[in-house]
């Protein structure tokens, strides 16, 4: 794959990288909604998380009786995805075991990302595929920052607005990333989250377990960015103080808790694999 590929539809665009398969921007009729990758603030744009999601406990993660060094989300990341089929408004991508994965997470494994293009939408579509002898475990998230405001006014008057109820909890989260059993009130009222006001109490909220699919991030004008997604069962929302991105994220998996010394096998959140088997998620986006 070149170092990066523009899809398009109509007057939708997108721009892929071949780094972690990142979607580094999103246009519609010209408008940019995709984070810039300011690394003032945060230097991504749209990450895959895998194996893990999260923080590992001293930024290590144990395998198979060996400890390894781990950063926060791991490897997926920064690994350089394969394009394997192309339109003009479509790509495959995917991404195998290499003796540095391996060296740094000791199974098989493969990612398929499938990304198509519609007008104002964006949808991608992940594989997780165990080709080796052994349970494979892993966790998958979607990581996307989008620009905030993106339609005008303060960012303090956007909401996000779920598909269900919710509980107006998050996950506590201790210094390092690493989750407490505590849980922190933050203000959703019913479906609708003042995520600016809730972003002061934590910059990171994981909702854990959520009842909705989908959520609209809506601006003061009502204009939006809707997501809908399949079989991932935790949101995060997060932001850096003064950084004018708002990532809404999908995880399977989660932080290592407090003090956590465990195996992958046995760290909350983890998909265990069986050899042969696959997983299927997804992740749209649509501005309305």
């Amino acid at each position: 794959m070149a170092d990066n590929v523009t899809l398009r539809s109509g007057g939708t665009e997108v721009d892929l990288a071949a780094l972690g398969a990142e979607m580094t921007g999103w246009r519609v009729a010209g408008r940019e909604l995709m984070w810039n990758g300011d690394a003032r603030w945060w230097p991504r744009r749209s990450p895959i998380l895998f194996p893990v999601c999260g923080w590992t406990n001293g930024g290590k993660l144990r395998a198979k009786g060996v400890e390894r060094p781990c950063d926060v989300h791991s490897f997926g990341r920064e690994s350089r995805f394969e394009l394997v089929q192309t339109s003009s408004a479509t790509a495959r991508m995917r991404l195998v075991e290499t003796p540095d994965t391996l060296a740094a997470f000791p199974y098989r494994f493969e990612v398929t990302v499938e990304v198509t293009v519609q007008e104002a939408a964006v949808r991608f579509e992940f594989t997780v595929a165990n080709p080796g002898e052994e349970p494979l475990p892993f966790a998958l998230g979607y990581h996307p920052g989008f620009v905030w405001p993106f339609d005008g006014g303060e960012k303090e008057a956007y909401r996000v607005e779920f598909s269900a109820d919710e509980s107006p909890f998050s996950q506590k989260i201790a210094p390092g990333g690493l989750f407490t059993p505590e849980l922190l009130p933050i203000p959703l009222d019913g479906r609708r989250l003042d995520v600016a006001k809730g972003l002061r109490r934590q910059d990171a909220l994981f909702i854990r377990q959520s009842a909705s699919a989908a959520c609209d991030f809506v601006a003061p004008s009502g204009r939006r960015i809707r997501i809908e997604t399949e079989n991932f069962p935790h949101w995060v929302l997060w932001s850096r103080p003064d950084g004018a991105y708002l990532c809404i994220e999908r995880w399977t998996g989660e932080g290592d808790p407090v003090g956590f010394a465990g195996d992958i096998t046995e760290k909350p959140g983890q998909t265990l694999l069986e050899p042969g088997g696959e997983q299927r998620y997804a992740f749209a986006c649509a501005f309305l």
